[in-house]
């Protein structure tokens, strides 16, 4: 949990995720989930210490990544139906 994950890095000073980035799924307060970004910072006041933590929605990029992807798959499959394999596979190292 967030409040214990909190109290050991105070007592230890040992961030495992202040300071990073993660991807991972979040769920929206309907019961739906979604890809995001997921950081955690911290800001020293000096007397005080506060976190500050966001959340990206990236649905939009892993939908385009999965196009791209979807794309490059459909090229692949057109050029080995129309050329010989060696020639394929020759223009997919270049």
């Amino acid at each position: 949990n967030h409040d214990s994950y909190l109290k050991k890095y105070m007592e230890s000073g040992v961030k495992k995720m202040i300071g990073t980035e993660r991807e991972v799924e979040a769920r929206r307060v309907d019961g739906s989930t979604f890809p995001c970004i997921l950081g955690m910072s911290e800001v020293d006041n000096g007397d005080s210490r506060q976190f500050v933590g966001f959340v990206k929605d990236i649905t939009d990029q892993k939908k385009k990544l999965h196009l791209a992807e979807s794309e490059r798959d459909a090229s692949d499959a057109l050029l080995y139906n129309i050329l010989p394999e060696h020639i394929a596979n020759r223009l997919k190292e270049d």
